[in-house]
């Protein structure tokens, strides 16, 4: 029992991650995009 419920966590973790690496990547990318605009208006 304890073996099939580990392998169940290890699979919903990972496709967790597979769901959840990519957006936060991509949010990464929005706030880079955003604070050069930021600067730029600054200045």
């Amino acid at each position: 029992l304890i073996d099939a419920l580990n392998e169940s966590d290890v699979i919903a973790f990972q496709q967790y991650t597979t769901h959840f690496v990519p957006i936060l990547r991509f949010q990464i990318h929005l706030l880079r995009l955003v604070e050069h605009h930021v600067h730029i208006l600054i200045e």
